[in-house]
């Protein structure tokens, strides 16, 4: 008589694991909220045990904070890239900008609402995020700068424009986002909205209390740019 031995079931491997962890849990952020991420949740979808998660991630936290570095580093990536193929015309340099942050908000809902979630203490705006924002910031800034060096932008303070320009931009993203611009507004409006972002080019711009018109790109940047 033959005895056969039952056979255990061998967990799933992933090549990279961490990327793979990442990636699920983008998937059930877009279909189901921040809310419903667990690690035993990924770890289960991806067919590897309850705890090989934590060999990456010590928390949810700390794969929602991992999801939002990765969104900072498709912005900054998908701005720069759409500001180059602008071409060398620094207005059309600087509305790139502009069109890029809305595409991304546009086409990586998910995304972009875990980056700039305030309630997320998950997103950990130090280190990496803050280095990924400082770049994003700075090429705003160099935009602004350009501008007025050709003659298309009023003399003022290019930190204060570039916050303006910021403001205006994700404030429009926001209000889309939330239902609260007329039904009529759609996404390609939007971003022709967002191209008016030149308005505040013509603005002469200075901080509050200081007489200041072009202070170095240096100068510590918001939050969350």
């Amino acid at each position: 008589m033959t005895v056969r031995r039952a056979r255990t079931k061998k967990p799933y491997h992933h090549g990279n694991l961490r990327e793979a962890l990442v990636a699920e849990a983008l998937a059930i952020i877009t279909r189901k909220g921040p809310g419903a991420l667990t690690l035993r949740t990924v770890a289960k979808r991806l067919g590897v045990t309850q705890t090989a998660p934590y060999r990456h991630f010590a928390s949810k936290d700390a794969l929602i904070g991992a999801v939002a570095a990765q969104g900072f580093d498709s912005l900054l990536s998908r701005v720069e890239q759409e500001v180059e193929a602008s071409g060398s015309e620094p207005m059309a340099r600087f509305q790139a900008i502009a069109f890029a942050y809305v595409d991304f908000a546009l086409e990586h809902p998910a995304h972009f609402d875990v980056m700039y979630d305030a309630r997320n203490e998950a997103v950990d705006h130090g280190g990496t995020v803050a280095d990924l924002g400082r770049a994003a910031f700075k090429l705003l800034i160099d935009l602004v700068v350009a501008c007025q060096d050709a003659g298309l932008a009023a003399s003022g303070n290019a930190s204060r424009v570039a916050v303006e320009v910021w403001s205006f931009v994700h404030g429009l993203i926001v209000l889309h986002r939330n239902g609260l611009l007329p039904r009529s507004l759609d996404e390609a409006e939007l971003r022709v909205l967002a191209g008016d972002a030149t308005l505040f080019l013509r603005l002469p711009a200075r901080w509050p209390g200081t007489s200041s018109e072009r202070p170095a790109v240096t100068a510590r940047t918001p939050r969350r740019p």
